[in-house]
């Protein structure tokens, strides 16, 4: 799949998506490359090595590939689930427990 394709919606999904993931890997530790950095991130960010940040910068763009990855195959495996919603939301702005168990059970 084509990241061209994004709508500006998703787009800004994604870019909240990357921030996340960049927060969990810099200040939480996420990951091997996190781990760099967790301890004391907040007082050291000028004092990571180029090839920690590298590390990380790519660990972060790993997983936001895999949440990119991850919703495009929900999308298209639920894609018949999503027309069925789609057409109860054509017809009234709420949809019904009852109409979410039958498509999605």
């Amino acid at each position: 799949q084509d990241i061209e394709l994004v709508s500006t919606g998703s787009s800004s999904d994604i870019s909240n998506a990357t921030m996340m993931a960049a927060a969990l890997v810099k200040e939480c530790g996420l990951g091997e490359s996190g781990r760099i950095a967790a301890s004391g991130f907040a007082m050291m960010k000028d004092m990571i090595l180029v090839e920690d940040n590298k590390r990380m910068e790519e660990e972060i763009e790993n997983i936001v590939n895999e949440g990119l990855l991850l919703a495009f195959v929900t999308l298209e495996t639920m894609k018949e689930e999503h027309k069925k919603l789609t057409d109860i939301l054509k017809k009234s702005v709420t949809v019904k427990r009852r109409d979410i168990e039958h498509i999605f059970v």
